[in-house]
């Protein structure tokens, strides 16, 4: 039996429970205790409203009283149930109670569902009262279900109970001004199961022009019949007024548009020669550091502690840093201006990638990096700029390196396509999402631009190799 069954006596003591009943609450024999032990342990009727003891069903019964579909609420210290009671007073053969029988119900998947359903409509009315569009839902009876907060104010809420309600509060027209007769109206063009797109419609009311863009779109049941239609407008007015003053100054804003972009055309190139001559300004001091230890390293370098050997190599390595820097930004200048100049020249493109490749294999293997070169033929003699090709190969391999971490590899691959040769550069790491492949080609673009970003760099590298290719 999975309802609970009680037998109380006329001293409120329990006589019998079945397993239901035990299983079910918190303390049993504390719902009829008359000392109420357990004060941790509240009972509610079905407005909320805290039952003391005289109050549940077992009291009542044993004083006489019939219970029937009686909900209470019990909330106990580590779960709340609802139960439909129902019970009856027993008498003896002398008319005087003896005992009660209470049938409890744990009707707490129906109160939960009950209750989520009416949070659901809730939050359902909330939203479409929010919405900024007028949402209208009908049935095959003519009758509107649902019209929202928006829908109630575009008609000055005039309460609409059918479709045939709707048509008759204003004369609605296309956009061109011709009325639209009743039958071809949106309402009547969804009930004849059609999908409205995208129609724009006007209508005056109080004396005022209104435009509305509307769409809609029929429901059916498994059969094919309609059931529901939904009707859905915004209200474009402001919109429309936009457009034709828009249209009444285009001259005017066009010739706006062009001095905005000459102006940011002159913007532009100030900008790029500004870094060009900042660019100028910091390789000077940077080319002074690099001599200086350069002379350093060859006069005295054995005569420095290991301490100073160290932070010679960070200055040293810190400074190249700064002036790749420095001559990628200047080589952006140039490719921006058009002064990049091209230097071809006949030469073993695998002979020269795989001394480009050996340059940074040190570099590599002290990350614990190791770089694999192949190639689908052994020499291949082209007319290529030799010194673009580096740059364009060491941003390539600066770029996976970085994004690679130790005891993994980098893959260069050479080989024929048509009549061009194909470079690819390959790492075994983050990648790069679809949407940002465009992002990491752009000035300063990267995928990742945060502060905690894993790699640090500047965004240049890969633009250069843009302009570059």
């Amino acid at each position: 039996m999975t309802d609970g069954l009680l037998l109380l006596d006329k001293n409120y003591k329990l006589t019998m429970l079945n397993k239901a009943a035990e299983d079910s609450f918190y303390k049993p024999e504390d719902i009829i205790n008359s000392k109420g032990s357990h004060s941790d342990v509240r009972y509610y009727d079905k407005d909320g409203n805290e039952l003391n003891i005289n109050d549940l069903p077992g009291r009542r019964m044993l004083k006489g009283e019939k219970v029937n579909g009686f909900f209470v609420t019990v909330k106990m210290p580590d779960n709340t149930v609802y139960y439909s009671i129902n019970g009856r007073p027993i008498y003896s053969e002398e008319g005087e109670i003896d005992y009660a029988v209470l049938c409890m119900r744990d009707i707490s998947e129906k109160v939960k569902y009950e209750q989520d359903m009416l949070t659901q409509k809730e939050m359902l009315e909330a939203i479409l009262d929010n919405m900024q569009e007028t949402l209208m839902v009908f049935d095959k009876n003519d009758k509107y279900l649902i019209v929202n907060k928006k829908g109630r104010e575009r008609i000055n809420n005039v309460t609409l109970n059918t479709i045939d309600d709707s048509s008759k509060f204003a004369e609605t027209c296309y956009i061109n001004g011709n009325i639209i007769p009743i039958e071809y109206r949106p309402v009547h063009s969804i009930k004849a199961g059609e999908t409205i797109k995208e129609i724009i419609l006007t209508y005056k009311l109080d004396g005022e022009q209104h435009y509305s863009n509307i769409g809609g779109t029929p429901i059916f049941d498994k059969d094919n019949n309609f059931m529901y239609g939904i009707i859905s407008g915004r209200d474009i007015t402001d919109f429309i007024h936009n457009q034709q003053a828009l249209q009444e100054s285009q001259e005017k804003l066009f010739k706006a548009e062009q001095e905005k972009r000459e102006a940011l055309e002159n913007a532009m190139k100030m900008k790029d020669e500004f870094l060009s001559m900042i660019s100028h300004e910091l390789r000077t001091p940077l080319n002074v550091i690099i001599t200086a230890i350069q002379a350093i390293n060859y006069i005295c370098y054995k005569e420095l502690s290991d301490s100073g050997k160290k932070y010679i190599g960070m200055i040293s390595q810190n400074n190249f840093r700064q002036l790749r820097l420095v001559n990628n930004l200047l080589d952006i200048t140039r490719a921006n201006a058009g002064s990049i100049k091209i230097s071809k020249k006949n030469i073993d493109i695998v002979f020269l990638t795989k001394a480009i490749i050996d340059s940074v294999y040190s570099y590599a293997s002290n990350k614990g990096i190791t770089i694999n070169f192949t190639s689908s033929f052994n020499n291949k003699i082209i007319a290529i700029d030799d010194e673009k090709y580096e740059r364009i190969l060491l941003d390539l391999l600066s770029n996976a390196i970085k994004f690679t971490t130790s005891g993994k590899f980098v893959v260069v691959n050479l080989c024929s396509i048509q009549e061009s040769i194909c470079i690819e550069v390959k790492d075994n790491e983050i990648g790069i999402p679809a949407n940002k492949m465009d992002i990491i080609f752009e000035r300063f673009g990267q995928v990742d631009s945060s502060l905690s970003r894993q790699a640090e760099g500047t965004g240049i590298g890969l633009s250069l190799v843009k302009k570059f290719v």
